[in-house]
């Protein structure tokens, strides 16, 4: 009976720490949870404040790479034409 009763303790302590860690780790998630709410609720503050949404930035950005590759490519073609219409 001794040695039921000792595993039976030990299997209760080990259900009380399992329980311990599991509301430690539920309570570890909600703070997370409302850091990255909080982080969020800064992040819509700043693109209200800037009136700028970022997608269509990006959309905008890339673009412009477009346009500066082609004008890029138009000039090496002017350049070389000159060149080979001088030389």
């Amino acid at each position: 009976i001794d040695g039921l009763t000792n595993e039976l303790s030990r299997d209760a302590h080990l259900l009380r720490a399992e329980t311990d860690g599991r509301k430690l780790a539920q309570l570890k998630v909600n703070e997370l949870s409302n850091i990255l709410s909080d982080m969020e609720n800064i992040l819509r503050n700043q693109q209200a404040e800037i009136g700028e949404d970022p997608v269509k930035l990006r959309v905008a950005y890339e673009m412009a790479k477009e346009t500066i590759t082609k004008q890029t490519r138009k000039l090496v073609e002017y350049e070389s034409n000159f060149n080979s219409t001088v030389s």
